[in-house]
């Protein structure tokens, strides 16, 4: 996953790619001065340096030719000593036959974490979501 600070990129801009450098390119967010804040996603961990602008650069063009890439921001979550990767991918209707049973509590034991996710499993979004959930369940136990 990486942000890229960019110019001349369409607003609304929403890619998927194949065969490209990034699988998805979308724009998130518009700034003044005509700046595009775009999140983009590559099918390898090692595929395009997120600390590298010309690198960044380089496969944005394959979604927005003109794209000029001003600053960029990235972590390494394949390498994060506590993630140690990135998200899930489940195959269709896994997480939806177990979802009920993940996030159900044992007696005074509560569940969260991007596995037990109504919304969003698998993802940092999910894992959030899930432990605003349970933070309701326990203090509705208490």
């Amino acid at each position: 996953k990486i942000w890229a600070l960019t110019r001349n990129v369409p607003a609304d801009l929403s890619g998927f790619g194949w065969g490209t450098a990034f699988d998805y390119v979308g724009a998130m967010h518009s700034l003044p001065d005509d700046l595009v804040v775009l999140v983009c996603f590559a099918p390898e961990h090692d595929r395009v340096d997120g600390t590298d602008h010309a690198a960044v650069q380089r496969a944005v063009r394959q979604f927005a030719p003109d794209a000029e890439v001003i600053a960029t921001a990235t972590h390494e979550w394949v390498n994060d000593e506590w993630s140690k990767g990135t998200w899930t991918t489940f195959r269709a209707g896994q997480i939806s036959a177990y979802e009920p049973y993940l996030a159900a509590h044992e007696g005074r034991v509560h569940f969260a974490g991007a596995h037990t996710a109504h919304r969003w499993p698998g993802f940092i979004d999910g894992a959030i979501d899930s432990g605003r959930r349970a933070a309701k369940e326990v203090l509705a136990r208490l």
